[in-house]
């Protein structure tokens, strides 16, 4: 600001002034103006030379600080220097810990294994004084017990003999009683077997009066009374507590009492308890209920339950099996002559004849013939008289002469 105020001061100075009468100024007032241009001046020079001072200062502070750069660029690589070399010496402080920590591994295995051949070394050291401790104390009751049998010989003898005696006793005491319950047990077997066979025996004859048509059971006396008394011990036992023999044997006598809605129902629950028993028993309680079904005049019934003891057992060569089957087939072929179906009766009859006609058991042969006289019988109601005449002649071959009552009473 200075600087431009004495410029403007001089070109006031060079301008050319007119000077007039009216403004002529006094001659003071040109020396103040003078005085304050060299006034001026002299502040200029001084801001010159201030000015050329503070360029020389800021020369030698840009020296100053190029030199402080260059210092700077110094320390900085020596301590790049430096610290490159403590990263080595760490390094190699890190490589001494490894190998340090190796060595400490080495030496931790090495201790490991002394303290388990240590350990090994106890445990046999222990084992031996085990061994030799038992030795001893073997020996030393070898040798006391020894010496108390020797004391107590005579004693330990007679004690034995003792016992040898009782158990002698003791032997033939078991001997015997195993004797007696052998015969018990034989006996009991006996019995149930004799038992079972009577009840069979008169439950088949009790059973045979089947289809004679009046509903009214004719069996013997003895059958009768056979069957009533094994139905009475029954009364002994809980019904839950009834094997498959048991309800067979309530159903005869119930039949025999003319109770056939009670009879069938024993049946059935026989056939229901009787799964795991022989062919032989599921057939007899199969037989007996249709046996039943045909006194209540359930004829339908009946004939199906006849069929299926065919299709369960009739391809069975057994003889316990052929029998209870061919009694099946007549008793069929009695029920479907009752209920008119003559045709079908002559269609099993001649069914029976040919499968079981050459069977030499008497239990086979006598239910044949009955089929046999049926069928002439039935071929006579038809008007198949000469049909009838030749059956009745074949009866007479077969069975005339034939040592069996049944079988001629047949002829």
């Amino acid at each position: 600001m200075r600087f431009a105020w004495a410029v403007w001061v001089i070109c006031l100075a060079l301008t050319p002034v007119q000077v007039t009468a009216a403004d002529a100024k006094p001659n003071a007032d040109i020396s103040r103006l003078e005085l304050q241009i060299e006034s001026l001046s002299v502040d200029k020079t001084a801001q010159l030379a201030q000015i050329q001072a503070l360029e020389r200062q800021n020369t030698e502070r840009e020296s100053e600080l190029r030199v402080l750069d260059k210092e700077l660029s110094i320390l900085k690589e020596v301590a790049a220097s430096r610290l490159d070399a403590q990263d080595q010496r760490i390094g190699d402080l890190d490589v001494m810990t490894g190998q340090q920590s190796n060595h400490m591994a080495a030496i931790a295995n090495v201790t490991s294994w002394v303290g388990v051949g240590i350990t090994l070394i106890a445990v046999v050291a222990g084992f031996f004084g085990f061994f030799t401790v038992k030795e001893r104390a073997s020996i030393e009751a070898r040798e006391a017990a020894k010496h108390w049998f020797e004391e107590n010989a005579k004693d330990l003898a007679k004690q034995v003999d003792d016992l040898k005696s009782r158990v002698d006793e003791l032997s033939r005491t078991a001997d015997a009683s195993h004797q007696t319950i052998d015969y018990a047990v034989t006996g009991v077997r006996s019995h149930a077997e004799k038992t079972r066979s009577d009840m069979d025996r008169a439950a088949e004859r009790v059973l045979a009066t089947s289809g004679k048509g009046d509903g009214v059971p004719q069996a013997d006396a003895d059958a009768i009374s056979t069957v009533r008394k094994a139905s009475l011990k029954l009364h002994e036992k809980p019904e839950t507590e009834f094997s498959a023999d048991d309800h067979y044997a309530r159903g005869v006598n119930e039949y025999v009492e003319k109770r056939f809605d009670s009879a069938l129902h024993s049946f059935d629950r026989a056939i229901e308890l009787a799964r795991e028993h022989t062919a032989e028993q599921q057939v007899k309680f199969r037989f007996a209920r249709g046996t039943a079904l045909g006194e209540l005049g359930r004829a339908d019934d009946a004939i199906a339950a006849y069929a299926d003891i065919d299709q369960r057992y009739g391809a069975d060569a057994s003889p316990a099996l052929r029998e209870p089957v061919v009694k099946a087939l007549f008793n069929k072929g009695v029920r479907l002559g009752q209920l008119g179906r003559a045709e079908d009766e002559l269609a099993v009859y001649t069914d029976i004849d040919q499968r079981f006609g050459v069977d030499a058991s008497p239990a086979v042969r006598l239910p044949v013939a009955k089929a046999l006289v049926n069928k002439g019988a039935r071929l006579g109601q038809v008007g198949r008289s000469e049909e009838a005449l030749a059956v009745y002649t074949d009866i007479d071959q077969r069975y005339g002469a034939d040592a069996s009552p049944a079988l001629r009473e047949q002829v």
